[in-house]
Formats: structure tokens, sequence, C-alpha cells
């Protein structure tokens, strides 16, 4: 066998096809593969300019416990087995859980630095007072300014019955309810920068809203996803999902420069093809299409389970082969978090769940494990 760092030099040239084609030619192969995507695939090597090995595991703490996930340029790294040296660390989270990242980020040494200037979410009009960036001076301030849990209306299920269901929504990376951006300077003299992007509902609805389909990537405290994995890694195409602004130009721009080819739409030969990468029809995150790498080592038996697998989306396209996601919103107080579902049929099998329609919360009783296992077995059963 070869020595480990001798492995690193050949492995890192195979593409992932390469590699389970090389895993699978004999036991030492396969041995020696596993061995390589343990190495390469630890949350370390992308979180080891932010923080410390016990920051590390106090960060997945936090994350089983807000739903906050990594994503952006931090996680498509995870999965290419790069670093960006000009990269940042983008924390997604709904809005409500970003208190105590906030507080921790500045209890370790990091600076919070209000923005020079306020934008606006290109989603709502610019009277509705829906700020992004943060502009407080303090922390605290900052923290302070609390919005509604804003959706794009209710779906109805009939006259005064309590509504869970709303319409999903397009927008992109601005359709944030806010931006904290933190600073430290480490004892070498590099500036690191992390951001805490608070989303209004699911930080996966934000994800499905980013500009290309490259960047649908994210980490959570227990797995790493990646939602069109063969498309971004073997094949290097971004389909683009969003119309084009001059901050997305510049987007697309960077990740052309990167290697990837931008999509502006697909071929018929897609369309056609059910295998295709980028195939339309229903998806969850987790299935069989999604690539998923565990993070090791586990966290603790007392950390809540990771709950992100409940989320599920269709990818459509319209006559002129241009994409739409589409999800609606499954939004209840007994519930910790906010959820995407995938159509009218998943919506019947949870209405029927009748705790989820209670007006008010008691206490901090939550009820997301016991619908989990009701999504799952739809999920499981109906999306192949």
């Amino acid at each position: 066998m070869l020595p480990r760092t001798t492995d690193d030099n050949l492995l890192d040239n195979l593409s992932y096809a390469d590699l389970f084609k090389y895993s699978r030619t004999c036991k030492d192969a396969q041995n020696t593969v596993s061995s390589y995507m343990r190495r390469k695939h630890k949350l370390e090597t992308v979180l080891g300019k932010y923080f410390t090995d016990a920051q590390i595991l106090y960060f997945r703490h936090l994350q089983a416990t807000t739903g906050m996930v990594i994503s952006g340029s931090t996680a498509l790294q995870f999965f290419e087995r790069i670093l960006y040296p000009e990269s940042d660390l983008d924390l997604y989270v709904e809005h409500r859980y970003r208190r105590p990242i906030a507080l921790w980020l500045a209890s370790i040494g990091y600076r919070y630095v209000a923005a020079r200037k306020t934008f606006r979410s290109e989603h709502h009009d610019a009277g509705d007072g829906v700020s992004i960036t943060a502009t407080q001076p303090t922390l605290e301030e900052a923290l302070a300014v609390d919005v509604p849990q804003l959706t794009e209306g209710p779906i109805n299920y009939g006259a005064h019955r309590p509504t869970i269901f709303f319409y999903g929504s397009g927008g992109g990376y601005l359709d944030a309810t806010a931006i904290l951006n933190f600073q430290k300077v480490d004892e070498i003299g590099q500036h690191r920068k992390i951001q805490i992007i608070s989303s209004p509902r699911s930080p996966v609805e934000m994800i499905l809203n980013f500009h290309s389909t490259c960047v649908m990537n994210f980490i959570t405290h227990e797995k790493a996803y990646s939602l069109y994995p063969r498309a971004t890694f073997e094949e290097r195409r971004s389909l683009i999902c969003l119309f084009s602004t001059a901050a997305r130009a510049r987007a697309w721009a960077k990740y052309t420069e990167r290697g990837w080819t931008m999509l502006d739409g697909i071929t018929g030969d897609d369309f056609h093809d059910l295998d295709s990468s980028l195939a339309r029809g229903r998806r969850y995150v987790g299935d069989s299409k999604t690539w998923t790498i565990p993070i090791l080592p586990k966290i603790d038996t007392t950390c809540p389970e990771d709950l992100v697998e409940m989320n599920s989306w269709s990818l459509h396209y319209d006559q002129y082969l241009k994409p739409h996601l589409e999800f609606s919103l499954l939004i209840s107080p007994q519930l910790r978090f906010c959820y995407l579902v995938v159509d009218e049929f998943l919506r019947e099998e949870i209405w029927k769940i009748r705790i989820l329609h209670k007006t008010y919360c008691e206490g901090d009783q939550h009820y997301d494990w016991f619908v989990k296992p009701f999504v799952t077995r739809y999920l499981t059963e109906t999306i192949v």
C-alpha cells in the first residue's frame, strides 16, 4: 500500500467518477479510495482557518440546535477538494435563530462590522422596510431588529381552517432578512470574514434560489449535501436559475473562471432524458440524486437529529427550456423549523396531522420529530 501522501498526490488528479471506477477494481483500491475520501472531506479542512478544533465541535452543536447550514463557496470547496484563498464563510439560518450564533462569534473574538449602506431585497418593494445588510452600529442593535416571517400568501384549505401552507418564492441571494458581517485578524495577520445570512423562512429555500445550480450545496452538523452533483462536479455545468442582474453576471463570470459552463437553459436531449444530471421532476434533500457525505466524527447523541431531509421541491422547465423550481412552505407554531413541500399530495398527508393546526405553542414543545416519519415515508416511496 502506498503512503498516504503519495496516495493523495495521485488521487487528487482523478475525477470522482474515476475514483469510483478505480475503487471497484479490487479490495485494496476500495480501501485506498475510502481512506482518501475520509481525509479529503474533513470539516476541519474548510473551517480550520476560522475556528480551532474545539470551536468547530461547538459550532456543530450550534448547527444542530439552530438549523444553521454552511453554504456558498465553502460548501463547494468541501466537495471540490480545493480551497479558494479569497473566500469567506457564509452561514445560513432562519432569522429567529441568528442570535446565539452571532453572540458566540463575538465571544471567540470575531468583531461585528456594520455595513456602510443598506440594501433591500430584490423580491420586495422598496417601501416595505425589508432591510438586508445590517448597518446598526452595535451587534445588540443589529440583533434587536426583528421582522415577520414573510410569505407569498397562504394556500387555503377552506374558510375558518388554520393555514399552515404558504406559497414558496424566488428572489435570489438578497431574499434575506439580514446579513451580519463579522471579521477577525488571526495570529498571522490574515483577515477572516464570516457572514450570518438570515432567512425569513427556511435556509434551503434561499439555497434553491441561488444564481445557479453549481452553488446549491450545503453542510449541516451531520452531513454535506450537493443537490446537483453530477452536473456540478463531473460535467462542470451550472444551470442559471435567475434572471440577469449586474451582481449575478459577476457571480456567473467568477464561476466561469473556475471552470464551469453556465447554462441559460437546457437542451431538448436533457429535457427528454430523465437520467440527465439536470432532469426535471420531484426531488428531496438526500434523495438518490443528491451527493451526501457524512460529517465525521459524529457528535454526541444529545444533539437533535438532522431534519433537513424533510425538505422537497420540483424542477420544471418552460416552453423555452428555462428552469423553475417549485415548492410550498410548511409553517406552524408547532414546528421548530420551516420546511419546503414538493406537492399537494404531501400537503394532504401533512394536513392530517391535527396537532399542526394549533395556532399557539405550549412552551418549547415542538413536533418536527413527530412529523418526520410521515414526510420521510411519502418522499422515499414516491420519489425514486
